[in-house]
């Protein structure tokens, strides 16, 4: 009985010795198959993040890249700036120098003519006349009108002067209406003017009269008109005021 009994505890043994080494055997390739799909899911993770970081990095090389050269480019506009901004300075320097030297001389020659017609009216002044004529042709059968005048009276003082411009043909006349209709004379004055040319009035001569105190001039021209002005603005209300530049003759 002894014998029996002793028998089937080793059996017993033996099989519980079996089965913790199949569980033991069970659990070290449990082990390895959770660490090898453990060190595959790392290596993937890590090689992604690998490709992440190399990614990122060439973005940020690329954009320091494109900064620098936004910097460099930013660098040289300042320069061009600063340099143009020394240039305008310059120019401006120099202008208010002329201007300056310009209302010098203004002032100089104003002293200088103050003292001609002062000189001129106590020898006997100058009498009214005209210096200088002409018609201007303009676009919508628009006329300039330009006529410089002379006058110093004796008394040294600026003379009221009334002129009338009228046109003449055949059969009709035709007095163009002038504005200013007054000047003070005290030297040169200058009457400038525009109208426009009465519908079917072909003028064939041009009369002048000017009234300035107890002194009266009259002159007639033949209708005479220069060059027609082709760049003047195409509507009469956008023409620019008349030109008060002295007239040219022509020789």
């Amino acid at each position: 009985m002894k014998q029996v009994f002793i028998s089937t505890t080793k059996n017993q043994r033996g099989s519980t010795n079996q089965i913790l080494a199949l569980f033991l055997i069970a659990l070290i390739f449990a082990s390895l198959i959770v660490a090898v799909i453990g060190y595959k899911f790392g290596y993937r993770q890590g090689l992604y993040s690998v490709e992440r970081t190399m990614t990122a990095n060439n973005e940020a090389v690329a954009s320091v890249s494109e900064l620098t050269a936004e910097n460099a480019k930013l660098k040289q506009d300042i320069a061009t700036a600063t340099q143009e901004r020394d240039i305008s300075r310059a120019t401006l320097e120099s202008l208010r120098t002329d201007i300056e030297s310009l209302k010098t001389t203004n002032l100089q020659l104003e002293q200088v003519n103050e003292l001609l017609k002062t000189s001129v009216a106590e020898q006997g002044g100058v009498a009214l006349n005209i210096l200088a004529s002409e018609i201007v042709s303009l676009p919508e059968n628009t006329f300039e009108y330009r006529f410089d005048v002379a006058m110093l009276d004796i008394s040294g003082k600026a003379v009221k002067m009334f002129p009338k411009l009228t046109l003449l043909n055949e059969t009709s006349m035709v007095e163009i209406p002038l504005e200013p209709s007054s000047y003070d004379v005290r030297g040169v004055a200058n009457i400038r003017g525009r109208f426009i040319m009465p519908e079917g009035f072909v003028p064939k001569q041009m009369k002048l009269e000017l009234t300035a105190g107890t002194q009266k001039v009259r002159q007639l021209y033949n209708w005479q008109i220069g060059k027609l002005i082709t760049d003047a603005p195409p509507a009469t209300a956008a023409m620019s005021n008349a030109s008060q530049r002295p007239i040219v003759k022509s020789e």
